[in-house]
């Protein structure tokens, strides 16, 4: 009786293996091959030769932006800071009306 257990636990286990092992070859085998294709397609891309101006133009955009965006912070901070005081209302002196529950 352990014998047959024995047996039909190592040709599980086999099983088992064998079917994992195939498993895994199969996504070793697809991921290399698409490395393969995006290595190709990557070195087939050109790269844009240029001395940075293109870089540089990019860059004071940005820079005239965040000018800009600066002026219009500057600017509610003066408005802000330059308004009239608010009057408070005192809370107490409404008139109470008794609210249904």
């Amino acid at each position: 009786m352990n014998l047959d257990l024995l047996i039909f636990g190592l040709i599980l286990a086999l099983t088992i293996t064998s079917t994992t092992s195939i498993a895994l070859l199969v996504a070793w085998r697809r991921t290399s091959k698409r490395n393969e294709y995006l290595e190709a397609r990557f070195l087939q891309t050109p790269v844009p030769a240029g001395d940075g101006s293109l870089v540089t133009a990019q860059l004071e955009a940005m820079a005239g932006q965040i000018d800009r965006l600066a002026e219009g912070q500057e600017f509610l901070s003066h408005l802000l800071a330059e308004r009239p005081p608010v009057p408070v209302a005192d809370a107490s002196l409404e008139a109470r009306v008794p609210t249904p529950h």
